[in-house]
């Protein structure tokens, strides 16, 4: 660790995380690393942070679709838009990715991450997005098996939705109604979203 002026707030960060004050540690964590970018100790803490903001914004986003479908009663087969809201929120969760990578353009975490951000926010619009991310992993340890199975399964149309990404069962709602009594669907567990191709 530096001596320099980096190491305050890169003490703040660690601070934060311990009291659980997320957005604080995610402040100091970019201060710190702005102060000194080339620091080890602020550039895994920094990444860290925005790895976990990432994958947070990411499941809220997904979340705040599901509730849009259902506040905005969209029927079952019927195309729609996301809101600016839910586009906006997908977009945020990107852009915590998009921070890891301009620091380590690499990182395998991130990228996979982005891609899988990427499939669920638009997959006809950003599929070839998506799968170069998943071919740089790829291409660069072609012994992971994991991420060629990924890579099958974004540039295949999935069957089972019809490729909208959303659980056949509830339509994306993540509930069903059945004689009037509205309950958890059971085929998706409530998430709202295709098993067969929707968990990357």
């Amino acid at each position: 660790m530096a001596d320099g002026t980096g190491r305050e707030a890169y003490e703040r960060a660690r601070k934060a995380v311990d009291t659980g004050r997320f957005e604080d540690a995610i402040a100091a964590s970019e201060e710190a690393h702005r102060l000194e970018p080339e620091d080890g100790p602020i550039r895994e803490l920094y990444v860290g942070l925005h790895l976990a903001r990432g994958v947070r914004l990411s499941a809220a986003a997904r979340d705040l679709r599901r509730q849009a479908i259902v506040e905005r009663n969209i029927p079952v087969g019927e195309e729609f838009q996301d809101t600016d809201t839910v586009k906006a929120a997908f977009q945020r969760a990107l852009d915590a990715f998009d921070a890891v990578l301009a620091v380590e353009p690499d990182n395998e975490k991130a990228l996979t991450m982005k891609a899988s951000t990427l499939h669920r926010f638009d997959r006809a619009g950003r599929r070839e997005e998506a799968l170069g991310l998943l071919r740089k992993i790829s291409d660069a340890h072609p012994e992971n098996r994991q991420v060629r199975l990924v890579i099958k399964k974004v540039e295949r149309r999935c069957e089972e939705c019809s490729d909208s990404g959303f659980c056949p069962h509830c339509a994306g709602r993540g509930t069903r109604t059945v004689l009037r009594i509205k309950g958890k669907c059971e085929r998706c567990w409530g998430q709202g979203i295709c098993l067969k191709c929707g968990l990357l």
